[in-house]
């Protein structure tokens, strides 16, 4: 969405000629040029709960779907964020840098512990809110 804002002409009480002649080129500037665009973004949405597959003992794969808005700007990456389930996990952004794709590769996960996790989307305006987290994930191999 776009913005038109007027700018008034621009009335200065000058002095000495240097101060008349600038404010005429500033005046005349500002007459040239009546409207400025001011890009308004709408806030970017959240993406969706991801997905866990392959769990193993160690490490699992997350898929989720893009936000269905993207505030204006495309999507640029992805921050991943895990907690272990429970009332006092916190969240733990897993990820140093935004991940390109809507997939991720989750290592270092301890054998046993339950996780869960979320996504927060990034665009050039920033880094979203995140989405809701997943099911809970349980850390095992499958045949065991």
């Amino acid at each position: 969405m776009h913005l038109i804002v007027p700018i008034q002409p621009l009335r200065l009480q000058c002095s000495n000629k240097l101060t008349r002649s600038l404010s005429y080129l500033l005046t005349r500037f500002v007459e040239i040029i009546r409207e400025i665009v001011v890009l308004i973004s709408d806030p970017l949405g959240r993406p969706s709960a991801p997905t866990a597959e392959n769990v193993c003992k160690d490490s699992c794969e997350l898929t989720w779907h893009p936000p269905d808005n993207d505030g204006g700007s495309p999507v640029t990456g992805y921050h991943v964020e895990r907690r272990a389930s429970g009332r006092f996990g916190r969240w733990k952004r897993i990820t140093r840098q935004p991940v390109p794709d809507t997939r991720y590769k989750v290592t270092k996960l301890v054998e046993g512990n339950e996780y869960q996790f979320r996504i927060s989307a990034e665009n050039s305006v920033g880094v979203g809110p995140p989405g809701p987290e997943s099911d809970r994930v349980l850390a095992k191999d499958p045949s065991g």
